[in-house]
């Protein structure tokens, strides 16, 4: 047969010159590489490019293929080659679980919530036991004979109670337990225990009452010799 006809009758042509064909006995079309289709235009399944050099098989829980490029095209929060890693943020096998790290937690390798420093509690949205503040930084122990302590960690005293320790009373209060109430006067003063002590010129049991030789509403007026100096 002449160059380009085939057949027992040589009576099939087959251009025998492209690239991306060649010919058999009978002048059929037999694509080269990846190619198909009548004139050999189209690529064969899950190949791609104008070349069909690039095969790409679609993965839906993973990827699927670009049909122009055969570029893989991540799904479901996946990344990198074949998209085998999840994306920033997204965890576990299928890259479903969400989790960014804060203050309060870091995020394991399952997308689990790991509270750092004394964060705790679900969603690590509470502090531990005698740890305050907004980032669970202060440590408060409470001793609910002298205090408590609030939400930010300080320390609330008891009763009358004062100090940063409280271990002092307020002003006007007294005794080991700051229940005694004194608020000296100019007829007596406070000890240290809420006992009342009198003033000068001052006696009794309440301090209500003149010492000997004085008299007057201040017990200012002294007795001498029978006669009154007020």
């Amino acid at each position: 047969c002449e160059s380009g006809w085939y057949g027992d009758q040589c009576d099939a042509f087959c251009d025998d010159s492209s690239d991306i064909w060649s010919c058999d006995t009978n002048g059929d079309k037999i694509c080269n590489g990846h190619r198909s289709g009548p004139n050999c235009t189209a690529c064969e399944a899950h190949w791609y490019t104008t070349n069909c050099t690039v095969h790409c098989t679609d993965h839906p829980s993973q990827y699927t293929c670009n049909t122009t490029t055969g570029d893989q095209i991540c799904q479901n929060h996946r990344t990198g080659y074949n998209c085998s890693s999840c994306s920033e943020h997204y965890y576990d096998t299928n890259c479903t679980t969400y989790c960014v790290t804060t203050a309060a937690w870091n995020c394991s390798d399952t997308g689990e919530k790991v509270c750092v420093g004394h964060f705790a509690g679900e969603g690590c949205s509470e502090c531990e036991s005698e740890w305050y503040g907004d980032q669970c930084d202060t440590f408060c122990e409470e001793d609910y004979t002298l205090w408590t302590c609030d939400q930010h960690g300080n320390r609330r005293c008891n009763g009358h109670r004062a100090g940063t320790d409280c271990s002092s009373c307020n002003n006007g209060w007294f005794g080991s337990d700051c229940s005694i109430n004194c608020t000296a006067t100019v007829r007596y003063n406070c000890t240290s225990t809420g006992n009342i002590t009198c003033t000068s010129h001052w006696t009794g049991v309440k301090c209500d009452r003149c010492v000997a030789g004085y008299s007057g509403p201040e017990c200012t007026c002294e007795k001498e010799n029978g006669r009154v100096d007020c």
